[in-house]
């Protein structure tokens, strides 16, 4: 089962701790990347299958820095996934389930999408540590599913695509979607660079996409000038749509029975 990322080349140690867990787990790492990048991570990730991404792929257009876009993300699984379920995932995220998780997952997320949170760590041993509630890791999908998202700017790295992913299925109806509780992703404490004009110019994104009317009138494409106001909007927005998806997506969890190991409900 393969593994699509997008390795930064800075923070390797953290990224090549997470590459190692993935191939643990028997998955095969891809990372998306400009050529440039590539030349600098290429010596450091033997083990990763690296696609070079050109500029119009990525956010360099109108954030000024090349963060590979999501529809990237989507067009090299419709190219490389073979019609099995593949993975996105943060690339400082370990991979550590107590079970065998590709049997799982090829169970699971056949034709629908499989994603969950987090548990924040401060050495890379430990396993108990807090739950990143805010926001998703991981995603696992049928392939197909690749092909049914509108084209958008959201991009890996920055913020709202971790609810856009499961939001287009959900509101869409296609296939289950399923939010995994049972912890099996791991992410050690680091400085974070949380910027307020790329908060908001992807929440207006995510407006646009789905042409949510509390943004009516509003101009997504542009970036929106950071004032204490449209960052309220903006925080309130995401309230709501990870709200929709607590409510509307179904839970997946661990069950005491290895025949009936995994059951899905409909979120409380």
């Amino acid at each position: 089962m393969k593994i699509f990322t997008s390795l930064a080349p800075h923070n390797l140690p953290r990224q090549q701790l997470a590459v190692h867990s993935w191939l643990r787990a028997g998955f095969i790492p891809y990372s998306l990347n400009i050529g440039e990048e590539i030349r600098l991570l290429e010596d450091s990730f033997r083990d990763v299958r690296f696609l070079e991404v050109h500029d119009e792929q990525t956010t360099i257009a109108y954030l000024g820095k090349a963060f590979v876009n999501i529809d990237a993300f989507f067009a090299h699984i419709l190219r490389h996934g073979e019609n099995e379920v593949c993975g996105i995932v943060n690339a400082d995220i370990i991979i550590d389930p107590p079970f065998d998780l590709h049997d799982i997952l090829i169970k699971e997320a056949a034709g629908g999408l499989v994603f969950g949170n987090r548990i924040d760590i401060h050495a890379p041993e430990e396993r108990n540590g807090e739950l990143f509630g805010l926001g998703f890791d991981y995603f696992f999908l049928d392939s197909n599913l690749a092909a049914c998202y509108p084209a958008s700017k959201f991009s890996m790295g920055k913020p709202f695509w971790d609810y856009w992913l499961p939001i287009v299925p959900l509101r869409k109806k296609l296939g289950q979607v399923k939010w995994l509780r049972t912890p099996i992703a791991f992410h050690q404490n680091h400085p974070t660079c949380w910027n307020r004009e790329d908060y908001i110019f992807f929440c207006f994104e995510m407006a646009k996409s789905l042409q949510m009317a509390d943004f009516a009138g509003a101009t997504p494409g542009n970036r929106q000038a950071a004032d204490a106001e449209t960052l309220r909007r903006c925080s309130a927005a995401a309230d709501k749509l990870l709200e929709e998806i607590r409510l509307s997506a179904l839970s997946l969890s661990a069950a005491p029975a290895q025949s009936d190991f995994f059951t899905a409900k409909a979120t409380p």
